[in-house]
C-alpha cells in the first residue's frame, strides 16, 4: 500500500442558518483515482446555538471549478472539543468511479436558529495514482487530415506495477466533432527508444460533438510488461476537425 496522500489543514469560523447542512470549510481537491477511501479528521473547538459540524465529500470529474453537485455527508459532531475521524468509501469501478478528484469539507447546521462555530480538519486518501501529465493539445486538420496522429502526453513514467490510466479532458472550440482515443508505448531500457504505439485503450473513440465539453475516460487498463518505462499518447483519427483539449493524465499502480 502506498503512503496516504494528505491535504493541507483547514481551519476557520463556521455559521449555520438552519437544519440543512451547508458547507462552511472547504478543503483542497486531491486524487480520487486509485483510491478506495478518504478519511477526514479534526476537532470543532467552539459550537454555539446547537451548532453541529458534518464531514462531507464531493467528487470532481475533470475541473476543480466544476465539481459534482452532490455531497456525501458523514456523521454530525455536536459537542465541542470532540475529536472525529470518519472514513468515506470511494467507488473504484463503474460509472461512479469516473472522477479524477475528491474534495473534503465540513458542513454546518443548527437545530434551533443561527449557529456558530470554529473547527479544523485534514483529510487523506489511499490513492496509488499520480498525475503524469498536464498538457494542452491543439487538434488541427493539417496534422491528421489523411492519417492517424499520435501525440505523446507527458514524459515516460515508471512501468513497474502500473495497472491503469485515467484522462480528464476539458475540450473547447470544437468544430467538426473531433474524435480521440489513447494508446500506450513502452521503453525497455532506454527512455529515448520507444516501441510502436499499441492498441486503442478506449473500446470506442470519444467524439466531442459539442463546442465545449468535459470528459473523463474512466479507468483504462494497461499492462506494460517487463520494461522500464511506459508512455500514453493521444490518438487522433484522420479527419477535418478542430479543437483545443486541456488534458490531465494520471497513472494507477
Amino acid at each position: 500500500m502506498a503512503t496516504p496522500r494528505g491535504t493541507k489543514r483547514v481551519e476557520g469560523d463556521m455559521t449555520a442558518r438552519g437544519t440543512a447542512v451547508l458547507t462552511g470549510l472547504l478543503g483542497q481537491a486531491t486524487l480520487m483515482y486509485g483510491a478506495s477511501s478518504m478519511l477526514i479528521s479534526g476537532v470543532p473547538s467552539t459550537l454555539i446555538n446547537n451548532m453541529a459540524v458534518t464531514p462531507r465529500i464531493r467528487k470532481i470529474a475533470v475541473r476543480v471549478e466544476v465539481p459534482d453537485g452532490t455531497w456525501t455527508d458523514g456523521t454530525a459532531v455536536t459537542t465541542a472539543l470532540t475529536q472525529f475521524a470518519q472514513t468515506f468509501a470511494l467507488p473504484t469501478s463503474g460509472a461512479a468511479s469516473q472522477f479524477m478528484f475528491v474534495q473534503p469539507a465540513l458542513g454546518g447546521s443548527s437545530s434551533t436558529s443561527n449557529g456558530e462555530g470554529h473547527a479544523f480538519f485534514q483529510a487523506w486518501t489511499n490513492s496509488t495514482a499520480q498525475i503524469v501529465a498536464r498538457q494542452t493539445v491543439q487538434i488541427e486538420p493539417d496534422i491528421n487530415a489523411t492519417q492517424v496522429d499520435f501525440i505523446p502526453l507527458g514524459k515516460p513514467f515508471a512501468a513497474l506495477g502500473a495497472t491503469g490510466v485515467m484522462a480528464a479532458i476539458s475540450a473547447r472550440g470544437c468544430v467538426g466533432s473531433p474524435a480521440i482515443n489513447f494508446a500506450m508505448r513502452t521503453f525497455t531500457g532506454d527512455p529515448t527508444i520507444a516501441s510502436t504505439w499499441g492498441a486503442s485503450l478506449l473500446g470506442v473513440d470519444k467524439t466531442f460533438s459539442s463546442t465545449t465539453e468535459d470528459y473523463n475516460s474512466g479507468d483504462m487498463a494497461i499492462s506494460p510488461g517487463t520494461v522500464g518505462w511506459a508512455q500514453i499518447g493521444l490518438k487522433v483519427p484522420s479527419g477535418s476537425y478542430y479543437g483545443t483539449l486541456d488534458i490531465i493524465l494520471a497513472v494507477k499502480y
